[in-house]
C-alpha cells in the first residue's frame, strides 16, 4: 500500500481541522481566532469580527483579526453610534432566527446609496457580508460576520450556502464557550460591555419631530425607499414624501446627508 497516498487521502478538510482546533481551545482567549480560522475555510473573507449584542447595552466587541485592515477607533465608532443603523443591528432587533445572514439579504432596499452607507461602511473599506448568528438567549446574540475588501467580488452564494449548513455546530461551538467562561465568572476574549444604549436614534429637541415623523426618519437613514417606507407602515407613498418634507422642515434641513448628521451627533451628546 502507498503510504504517501494514505496520509492524503487521512487529511482533513480545512474546515474540520479548524472547528477541532476550535473545541480543543473552548473556554480560552484562542478560542474566537481558531473558530473564525474553521469557518473561513467554509466562506473565504478578507476579515472576520466578533460583537455579542444584549439588550438595551451598547455591542460588546469580542474579537477581531482585520489587523490593519480597521483601528480600534473604528470599532469603537461602530459601537458608540454607528451600530444604530447596522442592518445586522437592526436584524438582532427583529429577533432574526440563528444561521447564516448576509449583509444584502439584510439591507434596506436603497441601503447601498443611503448616507451610513456613503459615510460609514464605505470608509471601512469593507464591500460585502455575511454573519453567523449564534442566539444564546432571546435578547443576547453572538455575530461572528466574515467580510470582504472594497475591489473584492462578493461572498459566492455557494460558500454561503455551504457554511449555512454548518451553522448549528459554530452556533453549539459558540453557546459552550460562553457558558464555560460564565462558569468561571468571566467570558474569555470578550472585552467590557461599558454602558446602556438606545433603541433608536434620535432627532432634534424630543418633541421635534412627532411619533410617526421619528420612525419615518429611522427607516430614510436605514435606506428604505419611499415606496419601502410606505409598504412597512401601512400608508401611501404620497403620505410619506409629505412626512419627508415635514420631517426636514422641523429640523430646518434639505438632504438626508444632514439628516444623518444631525442624529449621529445627537447620540453623541447623549452618551
Amino acid at each position: 500500500m502507498n503510504s504517501s497516498r494514505t496520509d492524503a487521502q487521512s487529511e482533513p478538510q480545512p474546515w474540520v481541522a479548524g472547528l477541532a482546533d476550535a473545541i480543543l481551545a473552548l473556554g480560552t482567549p484562542l478560542f474566537w481566532d481558531r473558530l473564525t480560522l474553521g469557518i473561513g475555510a467554509l466562506l473565504e473573507n478578507h476579515g472576520a469580527v466578533v460583537f455579542r449584542y444584549q439588550a438595551r447595552r451598547e455591542p460588546a466587541f469580542v474579537f477581531s483579526d482585520y489587523r490593519d485592515q480597521l483601528s480600534r477607533s473604528d470599532f469603537r465608532q461602530y459601537r458608540t453610534r454607528a451600530y444604530l443603523l447596522d442592518p445586522f443591528y437592526l436584524a438582532y432587533l427583529e429577533r432574526k432566527p440563528g444561521g447564516v445572514h448576509t449583509l444584502r439579504d439584510l439591507a434596506a432596499d436603497r441601503f447601498f446609496s443611503s448616507e451610513y452607507h456613503r459615510t460609514y461602511y464605505v470608509q471601512t473599506g469593507l464591500v460585502d457580508e455575511a454573519g453567523v448568528f449564534c442566539w444564546i438567549k432571546p435578547d443576547d446574540l453572538v455575530i461572528i460576520s466574515l467580510a470582504r475588501r472594497t475591489g473584492a467580488p462578493t461572498l459566492s452564494a455557494s460558500s454561503v450556502r455551504e457554511l449555512r449548513s454548518y451553522a448549528p455546530l459554530v452556533t453549539s461551538l459558540v453557546r459552550r464557550h460562553v457558558a464555560i467562561g460564565q462558569a468561571a465568572g468571566a467570558e474569555p476574549g470578550v472585552m467590557p460591555n461599558p454602558g446602556k444604549a438606545g433603541m433608536e436614534l434620535q432627532f432634534g429637541d424630543d418633541d421635534a419631530l412627532t411619533q410617526r415623523e421619528t420612525a419615518i426618519a429611522n427607516l430614510i437613514l436605514r435606506g428604505h425607499s419611499s415606496p419601502s417606507i410606505a409598504l412597512l407602515l401601512g400608508i401611501s407613498v404620497d403620505t410619506v414624501k409629505v412626512h419627508r418634507r415635514h420631517i426636514y422642515r422641523k429640523l430646518n434641513i434639505s438632504s438626508q446627508a444632514e439628516l444623518f448628521s444631525l442624529a449621529m451627533n445627537r447620540v453623541i451628546a447623549s452618551e
